[in-house]
């Protein structure tokens, strides 16, 4: 299998972002992963908000499978009386995985990222768990024909992401998962709103009177409940 993935469309879900996914309960751990309540979603910036000004990203899935059920089909040799839990327990094999794909990721970005690198790692983003970004890793795979198996799978496919700046139209599509939002790729600016986090297309202005937020023009999603006020009494005048 093809272990660089050129992502077409990339599917965004909040409940990733907002840690709903990590919390789920699993063996030895009811409230999730325990690395939640360590500040681990918060160290990781929204996927939304991943975007280099008047540009958008070429995204790419890099991929290192491990054969988990190998592993423990060695680990069960090794030691007879231990249970199939044990033998596929991460702590014996996870560590390495992860710094094979750290390796290949850095290797695929500089390659794939020639001339860009130089300006930071901001504008050639590496996302070492997308999920925690807020990137529907499972969705997003699927749709490039790689099946991600859930619970006890046999093969185990980890997976980085990296970002490469192009135009909009060479750009990855970001599609959420809210039926009322359009492919990112479709809008030839993004802005997020500051009040909301909500995200708006060029051209939709709000002028604030004197008295409310402060005077000129600035942008707010259509959720914001000032817009809605400001176009009640629009109609009123």
């Amino acid at each position: 299998m093809n272990d660089l993935i050129e992502l077409r469309e990339v599917y965004f879900d909040i409940q990733a972002m907002d840690g709903t996914w990590c919390k789920l309960p699993y063996p030895s751990h009811p409230n999730g992963c325990p690395n939640v309540h360590k500040g681990c979603l918060s160290k990781r910036i929204d996927f939304l908000k991943i975007s280099p000004v008047g540009m958008g990203f070429k995204w790419y899935a890099v991929i290192e499978e491990f054969d988990l059920a190998n592993h423990a089909s060695i680990m069960k040799e090794r030691h007879p009386d231990w249970t199939e839990r044990q033998c596929r327990n991460l702590l014996y094999w996870q560590r390495a995985v992860n710094s094979r794909l750290i390796q290949k990721a850095r290797k695929y970005r500089e390659e794939k990222g020639e001339g860009c690198l130089h300006l930071g790692s901001s504008i050639t983003p590496l996302l070492q768990m997308p999920e925690a970004h807020g990137v529907d890793i499972f969705e997003t795979m699927k749709k490039h024909g790689i099946i991600l198996e859930r619970g006890n799978p046999s093969i185990v496919r980890k997976i980085m992401m990296f970002g490469i700046p192009t135009q909009w139209d060479k750009a990855s599509k970001i599609i959420t998962s809210e039926k009322d939002r359009v492919p990112i790729s479709s809008i030839q600016e993004i802005f997020i709103c500051p009040t909301h986090g909500e995200i708006t297309e060029k051209g939709i202005f709000i002028r604030v009177p004197s008295g409310g937020l402060g005077t000129g023009i600035t942008r707010h999603c259509l959720k914001c409940e000032f817009e809605v006020k400001f176009k009640e009494r629009s109609k009123d005048e």
